[in-house]
């Protein structure tokens, strides 16, 4: 989201979301540019989804006893554009396959 040079803004922007929505945390990544006409690869995206869960998520598994309860306190959720993106950049819709491709593997 800096395309415009508003990066912080949108940074900033996402985080009240995110608690307004209730979540505990908001991964946000600067490493691929915003750009309207500037492609991104869905392989690139869904690598970087897997290299947050393994890095980010415990890795350890519950005890047989607490299985339901440390799975409500460790759901995902991937909030992303749809197909058709926001205002047409094409890296919103790139963002969108890789995440359904991420989910698909």
């Amino acid at each position: 989201g800096n395309y415009d040079g508003l990066g912080t803004v949108r940074v900033e922007e996402l985080k009240i979301a995110s608690q307004l929505l209730g979540f505990s945390k908001c991964h946000i990544w600067n490493d691929l540019q915003d750009h309207p006409n500037q492609p991104w690869s869905p392989v690139q995206v869904a690598t970087n989804l897997e290299t947050y869960i393994l890095n980010y998520l415990p890795q350890q598994q519950p005890p047989q006893n607490q299985q339901q309860e440390w799975k409500a306190l460790h759901k995902i959720v991937f909030l992303t554009f749809d197909y058709h993106g926001v205002s047409g950049h094409i890296n919103h819709r790139d963002t969108f396959l890789g995440v359904q491709y991420f989910l698909s593997k």
